[in-house]
């Protein structure tokens, strides 16, 4: 059987680049047969949107149904008080899963995520 990951980065269209390889082999390396996928809709397109509680829970309501584990990872951009704004939206989402088997985890990249694709 396998677990359904859903990965939320702050802008999917070049943070999905680094991320899923990356949770894939995490996910391999603990012996974990996961499906992992990207969060595209809807679309956050920046930090801004990423650390409201709003939006994470319309993620959540939206794919509560096919994903057990939800990782929401964004830059820390030198931001020192990163790390307490999503230890918040962990809680949050704790209580909102309350009951499940589903989990919502949240991490911040030392900096940025980012790189540079060419086709």
């Amino acid at each position: 059987m396998s677990t359904n990951v859903l990965v939320i980065p702050e802008d999917f269209r070049t943070d999905q680049y680094v991320l899923k390889p990356i949770i894939e082999r995490m996910m391999a390396n603990i012996d974990v047969r996961a499906c992992v996928r990207v969060c595209m809709a809807p679309k956050l397109g920046g930090l801004g949107k990423a650390l409201k509680w709003e939006q994470m829970q319309k993620i959540v309501d939206r794919y509560r149904g096919m994903t057990r584990i939800f990782l929401l990872i964004v830059d820390r951009d030198c931001d020192d008080n990163r790390r307490a704004k999503l230890d918040t939206l962990e809680r949050k989402a704790k209580t909102l899963l309350a009951g499940t088997d589903r989990c919502f985890l949240v991490e911040n990249a030392w900096q940025e995520l980012e790189v540079v694709v060419n086709f």
